[in-house]
């Protein structure tokens, strides 16, 4: 063989391993780019019903994660940060999250640190990292802030070995407040090499109560990337509150009890569990984007736009109705001189907004049958 056709295989060879050792940028997804309408300046989520406003979108671009959005540490902006759950045997550094090919990119590997704690303060010998959009606790303009109604989606490549997830990556959202009881929904989380889903909430006698960890389809372990989200739904008129959990744009399971109204906000993770996961250092999670929705209108009922419906809502209609002025500060939607979102107060659909509305409103409230419901 000739020296000219060495080299040019040795070339070839190079250039071959170092695409297996770069992590490949994501692949164009169309859900991210182009919101689905349903109507006239009508947007929604893939798989929602109704019209929405887009409020997050990061396609994490560039070379360095967006501050203004996101904390890469839990509780700390630079370092070390100890574990969140009592079953993780990793600690969190910053060095661990990185932007980098457009996309998130979270990495748990091993060390010898001893700088590196878990929740109970002892010595572990694996780093992953976290990101969240916590600052919106204090910050009610912030993008990650997720109140009343929300819809929140991510694009999620998780690591896999012989169609299991390895580790423990999770996307979820978390209130405001003391746990459980502002909640915590699990929208994907790695548990014993499958893509599962769950929701915390405060027991009754002041415990942890959960929905149970279910599986998502098993495509998720498949090694490709796969969009996961949640829609939070407050009580309305029609219907109850719910949590809906989707795979890719197809609702997979529902959530109809105990459903929290507290703000929440996004977090992404990649650690390990103590037992469960099969683990497997020096791996990575990627998110090619997250976006989250809020509702553009108030649903049928809710005249004082507070995100869901209640009495306080037959409340409003009857003054309207009795041409009492009503505080509308919460509801940018509200005509200035009725101070009423009337489209919302008229319930009944007849046209006009009056006390027959706050009858309805107050009826199905309280779970008494009415056809307008």
């Amino acid at each position: 063989m000739s020296l000219s056709r060495r080299l040019a295989l040795w070339v070839l060879a190079a250039s071959m391993l170092a695409a297996v050792l770069v992590i490949t940028p994501p692949i164009a997804d169309s859900q991210a780019q182009e919101p689905p309408a349903q109507g006239d300046e009508c947007l929604a989520p893939f798989g929602v019903d109704g019209c929405w406003t887009v409020d997050l979108f990061d396609s994490f671009s560039g070379d360095s994660i967006d501050r203004s959005i996101w904390e890469p540490g839990w509780f700390v902006d630079q370092g070390y940060s100890v574990s969140v759950n009592n079953r993780e045997n990793a600690c969190y550094n910053t060095d661990q999250v990185l932007v980098a090919n457009d996309a998130l990119q979270i990495r748990l590997d091993t060390t010898e640190d001893p700088a590196c704690l878990d929740k109970q303060g002892d010595v572990v010998g694996l780093v992953g990292g976290i990101v969240s959009s916590r600052d919106a606790i204090q910050n009610p303009n912030h993008a990650g802030r997720l109140d009343g109604s929300f819809y929140v989606e991510a694009r999620i490549l998780v690591p896999t070995a012989d169609g299991e997830l390895s580790n423990w990556p999770a996307f979820w959202t978390n209130g405001f407040g003391p746990w459980p009881v502002t909640g915590e929904i699990d929208i994907l989380e790695g548990l014993g090499g499958d893509a599962k889903l769950n929701y915390h909430y405060g027991c009754s006698n002041g415990g942890n109560c959960q929905l149970g960890a279910r599986r998502h389809p098993a495509e998720s372990g498949d090694g490709e990337w796969h969009t996961y989200g949640a829609l939070r739904r407050l009580a309305t008129t029609s219907s109850p509150a719910m949590i809906t959990y989707f795979f890719d744009g197809s609702p997979v399971a529902t959530v109809a009890d105990d459903i929290v109204t507290s703000p929440h906000y996004i977090i992404f993770t990649h650690t390990s569990h103590q037992t469960e996961n099969p683990i497997a250092p020096g791996t990575t999670m990627l998110v090619d984007w997250v976006r989250s929705w809020s509702l553009a209108e108030p649903d049928r009922g809710d005249a004082s736009c507070s995100d869901g419906v209640d009495v306080v809502d037959a409340l409003v209609i009857a003054q309207f109705t009795a041409g009492v002025r009503t505080d509308a500060g919460a509801c940018p939607l509200a005509d200035p001189t009725t101070q009423l979102f009337a489209a919302a107060g008229d319930v009944n659909d007849d046209g006009v907004t009056d006390i027959v509305d706050a009858l309805v409103v107050a009826q199905c409230t309280v779970g008494v049958v009415n056809a307008d419901c």
